[in-house]
């Protein structure tokens, strides 16, 4: 039986060094902004599942715009997080931050140019979550969900070694299963899906801090002696595939859906 995952308990926990073990893929924001250069001189944006607001903060320093900010996050701590980063932007002409959920987001009618849902949409009722961005965004808004498949899950350095890393990561889904939902959504048509293959490396020691610190929420699917017990095969095989153990090759591929509001 799949342990519990408790997304408040998790996220508070990490909100502190969150920032220090998440990498943030800077050219999905790259490619948004390509897409949304031009367009308009101000833009209303709506972070959902904001964290500690990673891209937001990358997004509005590109952004040649006067911007209108919310950032959602269930989270009190990640949005607190979110806060203290984004105080020292004085760029932005307003911004808001607001504890709730995916499925009950806290706008009155279309407000939004831009919805970003950015490494957070497994935590989400994706229908509900859908119906909700039909429901803030602008006609001809972008929905931008970046996130990952389970194709892609199994590729990672995780997905390949360690053990039930990729079965227990059940929250995600296949492009097909994508399309059918977003087919679903009378007010959104998918514009777009492009993919992000990032080739990294990192340290057998960094591995095991980014694992003990449950960098990524799948950690919290394993009891706590199974967890251990996985660590230990993780790095008997990272020990026998690889030489060099300060610089290990891995991908880090990720997918990004944009939708657009009919």
């Amino acid at each position: 039986m799949k342990k519990n995952f408790d997304s408040n308990w998790h996220f508070g926990r990490i909100a502190h060094n969150y920032r220090n073990v998440r990498v943030t893929d800077t050219e999905p924001i790259d490619y948004i902004v390509s897409r949304l250069s031009g367009k308009l001189s101000e833009i209303s944006i709506l972070d959902v599942g904001c964290g500690t607001g990673r891209y937001t903060e990358q997004l509005i320093e590109r952004l040649q715009s006067r911007i209108t900010l919310l950032c959602v996050d269930l989270s009190r701590e990640m949005l607190n997080r979110c806060q203290e980063a984004l105080q020292l932007n004085i760029e932005m002409i307003d911004r808001a931050f607001s504890v709730a959920t995916a499925s009950l987001l806290p706008c009155k009618g279309s407000i939004a140019d831009l919805v970003l849902a950015f490494n957070a949409i497994h935590h989400f009722d994706i229908r509900t979550f859908l119906a909700e961005a039909s429901r803030v965004l602008k006609i001809g808004g972008i929905l931008a969900i970046y996130t990952r498949t389970p194709e892609q899950n199994r590729q990672t350095i995780w997905g390949r070694y360690f053990p039930n890393f990729a079965k227990k990561e059940s929250r995600l889904h296949s492009l097909d299963k994508w399309e059918k939902m977003i087919s679903a959504s009378p007010l959104l048509s998918l514009e777009e899906i492009r993919f992000f293959n990032f080739r990294r490396h990192i340290s057998s020691q960094k591995l095991r801090e980014l694992a003990l610190t449950h960098h990524y929420s799948t950690f919290s699917f394993y009891a706590r002696q199974e967890f251990y017990e996985a660590l230990k095969v993780f790095e008997q095989r990272i020990e026998r595939k690889f030489a060099n153990f300060a610089k290990i090759p891995h991908v880090s591929p990720n997918v990004l859906l944009l939708l657009k509001r009919v």
